[in-house]
């Protein structure tokens, strides 16, 4: 089972899903991925759980102030530009710094405190970013954290010796320069504010790796990472059952939390990688902290002395249409930057008919029958939790076939023989819905979506393919409907570029419905070149995008599935639900401990 996933960068080359899709995990599988900030940029079957090497041994009594989260696969590295683990990634958030610190509410960044920055300028047309670093922090081996860090890090990135998967984060980086420690200076290949959203990557001690990066892929601090500048540093790692951290003795800020030493000792992740197991454990007091899998919050709020905490996934499903004519695809700009004409899909061209299929689905039954009560309604493709950019006023879709079959009859779509399917000048309401045959949820999701459609008239031929054939046919234009999903959606919406005119390139685009407007084509722009960043003028741009995509339907959004933690309610205070870097941690480091 697979979805698409995206963290958009600006000025990325083309990858292969929708939206510069960045690395696939099962969307609806029973283990959710841990949230981050971001997700690593390539398109690839997602991780095997890793098998226990050897029967897990009696835990033994942990200090006070230890806290035990369980993980449902063993890490496989510790160094950041090389993983794409859930796990190791984790870790890895307790241990390395980040140049810029994420509102965990909102997902803006940058805000003030907790990352390496402490000032930011933006010049040259928002072509120049000029960072001032704090200057109080050191890597655990006593050398100071410095730009060359940040540089290091994001050279690493893009080194062919290093093949980072992340390589895509710094593609829009035209070059770094560090006048002085303290100080990094970007500049990129073309202006674009959402790039502020993609330095975020955890950032290694140079010193430590050197600078020849032939070395970096087999370096031992991959495995033991004894060099970090984080809250905790590593302690061990008995694969296959846990890694320990501890806190570090002197001040050190994570992303996103206070400036203060964690009140926690130790932080150990345990590898539990059956479901059923994590809720005795948690039950009995073996865990203290638990990653809910879908469809998991009954079950665990029903356990006695835990806490269950939900929020919305930042991720979606939702039905694609073609506005274009899928028999001739065309890319939406010439070589000279101008609009090309695109040819109307023959029955989806028609917005009445796209209204009627947003109308005639029942987004309730889907919700009962398949996510068990939670799915969260979406009216928008920004996701609600993205609160600087979102759009409030927008409502779903409302069930109504009969309001549906109107819209069809005003467009001429008639059933005039009395077979159950509408005609119009001779041609049959006929459309093919395509997904991947690889999710059980989603196959069955279309089920119903079809079931929905004859109900008002319109002949739906399902075809579940294989994801990569799925794939080409988003990409290649050369579909009515699709049924898909987005998951890590970037919190900056200039992030994800599904609805530009220029990113209409049959093959390689992302605005694979060939959706078209003017105003939103402008409206993007701004949002992506405003003065100074400013997060309000983005914000309203954003806002009348979203609006329009609303009207205009090229997606049916399907929704959002609940997600969130589970944990001992011996710890107070511990938790408020935040999908963008998860307060969790913030509250840990202060407040109240068993």
């Amino acid at each position: 089972m697979r979805s698409f996933h995206v963290f958009l960068a600006i000025g990325l080359a083309a990858m292969l899903v929708v939206g510069a899709i960045w690395w696939l995990r099962p969307l609806f599988s029973d283990e959710p991925a841990t949230p981050a900030s971001e997700t690593p940029p390539a398109l690839a079957p997602t991780f095997t759980p890793t098998a226990l090497a050897a029967p897990a041994p009696t835990p033994a009594p942990q200090p006070a102030h230890t806290l035990i989260q369980a993980v449902h696969q063993d890490a496989d590295s510790f160094n950041p530009v090389l993983t794409t683990n859930e796990t190791s990634l984790a870790v890895i958030d307790k241990l390395f710094p980040r140049l810029l610190a994420q509102d965990p509410q909102t997902g803006l960044a940058p805000v003030s405190g907790g990352g390496l920055a402490v000032d930011w300028r933006i010049g040259e047309g928002g072509q120049v970013l000029t960072f001032t670093l704090r200057t109080d922090l050191q890597w655990s081996d006593g050398q100071p954290v410095t730009a060359r860090d940040v540089q290091f890090t994001y050279q690493a990135l893009v080194s062919p010796a290093v093949a980072s998967p992340y390589r895509t984060l710094a593609a829009a980086i035209a070059g770094l320069s560090v006048p002085r420690p303290d100080t990094l200076v970007v500049r990129l290949q073309q202006p674009g504010c959402p790039f502020l959203q993609l330095l975020r990557h955890p950032v290694l001690p140079a010193h430590a790796y050197g600078d020849d990066f032939s070395g970096l892929r087999d370096h031992p601090l991959n495995q033991a990472p004894t060099v970090s500048a984080g809250p905790f540093e590593f302690v061990s790692w008995t694969p296959g059952q846990e890694i320990v951290l501890a806190r570090r003795a002197s001040t050190a800020t994570p992303s996103g939390a206070a400036a203060v030493a964690p009140a926690l000792q130790r932080w150990i992740f345990r590898v539990v990688p059956d479901a059923a197991e994590r809720r005795r454990l948690l039950a009995a007091g073996e865990l203290d902290l638990v990653r809910l899998a879908p469809g998991e919050r009954q079950q665990v709020a029903a356990l006695p002395g835990v806490v269950a905490a939900t929020f919305p996934e930042n991720g979606y499903t939702f039905l694609a249409l073609n506005l274009a004519d899928p028999a001739d695809p065309r890319p939406g700009r010439d070589d000279q930057d101008q609009p090309v004409p695109q040819p109307p899909h023959p029955i989806l061209g028609d917005l009445r008919v796209r209204q009627a299929i947003a109308h005639a689905i029942h987004i309730q039954r889907i919700d009962q029958a398949i996510y068990q009560g939670e799915l969260v309604p979406m009216a928008s493709y920004v996701l609600p939790t993205v609160g600087w950019a979102y759009a409030p006023g927008l409502t779903p879709y409302a069930y109504d076939p009969a309001a549906a079959a109107q819209l069809l009859e005003e467009a001429g779509w008639v059933d005039r023989d009395g077979d159950g399917v509408r005609e119009k000048d001779g041609q049959v309401l006929h459309l093919t819905l395509l997904t991947n045959e690889d999710n059980p949820r989603r196959v069955q999701m279309g089920e119903f979506i079809q079931a929905d459609l004859a109900a008002v008239g319109m002949a739906v031929t399902f075809q579940p393919l294989p994801f990569d054939r799925l794939a080409q046919e988003l990409l290649g234009q050369r579909f009515d409907l699709a049924l898909a999903g987005w998951d890590h959606v970037a919190p900056d919406p200039g992030l994800s570029t599904f609805w530009h005119s220029r990113e209409d390139r049959p093959g390689t685009g992302y605005n694979f419905t060939s959706f078209h407007d003017a105003g939103v084509d402008t409206w993007l722009d701004q949002a992506r070149l405003a003065s100074e960043c400013d997060p309000e003028v983005r914000a309203a741009a954003y806002r009348a995008v979203q609006e329009e995509i609303h009207a205009r339907l090229p997606y049916v959004l399907i929704g959002s599935q609940t997600t969130g933690w589970a944990y001992s309610s011996g710890w107070q205070g511990v938790l408020e639900p935040a999908p963008w870097g998860f307060v969790l941690e913030r509250r840990l480091w202060q407040e109240t401990l068993p």
